[in-house]
């Protein structure tokens, strides 16, 4: 797989101004120090562009009898309030909405089994901080069996990379030392292979998306010791 390097990826940003579009802030410009700091750099402003959107959403229960909504629209702002906020309730009133559209949208499962994948590792990460080893070690092992069974090929997912990237990226640093490589290296193949997909139109899809993948691709390419493509300028 050809690899993306973060040479085209710094350009991306700063010809689409991406924290401008995205944060309403000023362009985004990549400072040439050291690469820890790039990596604090996409971290931050990946955070910021999440929170940002988290703060415009309503916290009412979403309409899951509405076939209009993708389960993304329907899931995301009580799953993200969790990650985001800590608001376990918020959580688990997504946790319970992705059984129940397991019973009612099962052309959905793949997508559907990603996002419980992610907040099992949330639930993971959680038990990590209060050191309880035993519902640490049940919520990943959870977490990872959901996430094989998400990412079978042609399962029709359409959102399982980028969740499955998504939730890697976030939480690998709160995971015990021994896991971690095993999240980034998660990460960075998810987003590998948005880019298989996404690339070749990467300039079309709407500059939030496309922040988001350039952001993951070049945070986990760092992070991964794939120093070439993430230095290259």
């Amino acid at each position: 797989m050809k690899l993306v390097s973060a040479g085209s990826i710094r350009k991306e940003l700063r010809i689409g101004n991406l924290a401008a579009s995205v944060m309403g802030e000023n362009s985004f410009r990549t400072p040439n120090k050291s690469r820890r700091k790039t990596h604090a750099n996409f971290q931050n402003r990946l955070l910021t562009a999440i929170i940002a959107t988290l703060a415009l959403a309503q916290s009412t229960a979403p309409p899951l009898a509405d076939m209009r909504l993708t389960v993304h629209t329907l899931l995301r702002e009580d799953i993200f309030a969790g990650y985001l906020q800590n608001d376990l309730e918020r959580l688990t009133r997504g946790e319970k909405n992705i059984e129940l559209l397991l019973q009612q949208r099962p052309k959905a499962k793949a997508d559907l089994l990603a996002w419980k994948a992610g907040a099992a590792l949330y639930r993971a990460v959680l038990a990590n901080d209060k050191k309880d080893r035993a519902e640490f070690d049940r919520k990943y092992k959870e977490a990872q069996s959901l996430f094989a069974e998400a990412n079978v090929p042609n399962s029709g997912g359409t959102g399982v990379d980028a969740i499955t990237g998504g939730s890697n990226l976030f939480f690998a640093d709160r995971l015990p030392k021994e896991f971690r490589a095993a999240a980034w290296a998660a990460a960075y193949a998810a987003y590998q292979a948005i880019w298989k997909e996404q690339g070749a139109f990467i300039d079309k899809i709407p500059i939030h998306m496309r922040g988001e993948v350039l952001g993951g691709l070049a945070q986990s390419a760092l992070r991964t010791g794939h120093t070439k493509e993430a230095n290259e300028a």
